[in-house]
């Protein structure tokens, strides 16, 4: 490459383009981040079930319901942000990986695999061998997901969720590593 006096400022204007894209982390919820996982959180709910329920049981899901929710999630939820945006969460219970939610726009960019896998470590160090996770037979995003990090569909009951609606409940285990002794 040839230099010139202009040199110098062409790779200034050039270096001034440049954008920083948001880092995703993945943190354990705080109680200052409850409001905002309890938007996304009911946002993401209705979306999903709001066409598949009656209204009237749809409604019963309101942001004071996924508060409580939440609040026996404490120590055990993690919210992924994209810079400073909520763009989604998981929780577990027991031995099970639940809650798993990415915004629709979001998806397929890793961020559900981050949040499982998060999860997983989790119930690992508690002790657990193996995870169970489980979704609707509806919910194709969720089973894809679960496919794809290989989990192992085990079974499936069907589900009655409201009279005349019944669903298949899916239900996937993965084991999980062995805690090493330190």
């Amino acid at each position: 490459m040839r230099y010139s006096l202009l040199t110098p400022i062409l790779d200034k204007i050039i270096m001034t383009k440049v954008v920083q894209l948001p880092q995703l982390k993945i943190v354990n919820l705080k109680p200052d981040q409850v409001d905002a996982a309890v938007a996304l959180l009911h946002g993401l709910w209705h979306e999903t079930y709001a066409g598949r329920l009656p209204a009237h049981l749809v409604v019963q899901r309101t942001r004071d319901h996924f508060r409580r929710h939440l609040e026996h999630r404490a120590g055990n939820c993690w919210l992924a942000w994209l810079g400073p945006r909520l763009v989604g969460l998981c929780s577990t219970s027991a031995n099970c990986v639940e809650d798993v939610w990415v915004g629709r726009r979001y998806r397929r960019r890793g961020i559900a695999t981050r949040l499982v896998d998060t999860a997983c470590k989790h119930l690992a160090q508690r002790g657990f061998r193996a995870a169970q996770a489980g979704c609707e037979d509806f919910n194709h995003a969720a089973s894809a997901t679960f496919e794809h990090l290989g989990w192992r569909k085990v079974g499936a009951e069907s589900v009655h969720i409201a009279p005349g609606i019944c669903h298949e409940a899916l239900v996937y285990t993965r084991p999980l590593p062995l805690k090493e002794a330190s």
